[in-house]
């Protein structure tokens, strides 16, 4: 039993790596929103600052742009 799970966590490591190596088209949208995430304390999730992306679905369904300006919001000006 402790073969087959030690097994299975291998496998799901290597589809990991393999992933992370090829970046299918398919997951760069959620590795993108992932990227310009940040962790806060009161808010839990944060945008980063001073940003500005595009960000394309695979199947070219939708292309999405948002910035943030220096406080981290998605505003156009300072409030």
């Amino acid at each position: 039993m402790i073969k087959f799970i030690s097994r299975i966590i291998l496998v799901l490591f290597f589809v990991e790596a393999i992933l992370y190596i090829i970046k299918p088209e398919a997951l760069e949208f959620y590795r993108i929103q992932k990227t310009y995430h940040k962790l806060d304390s009161e808010y839990f999730v944060d945008l980063e600052p001073n940003i500005n992306v595009i960000v394309k679905h695979f199947q070219r369904i939708f292309t999405m742009e948002f910035s943030t300006n220096e406080l981290g919001f998605r505003a156009s000006e300072k409030t």
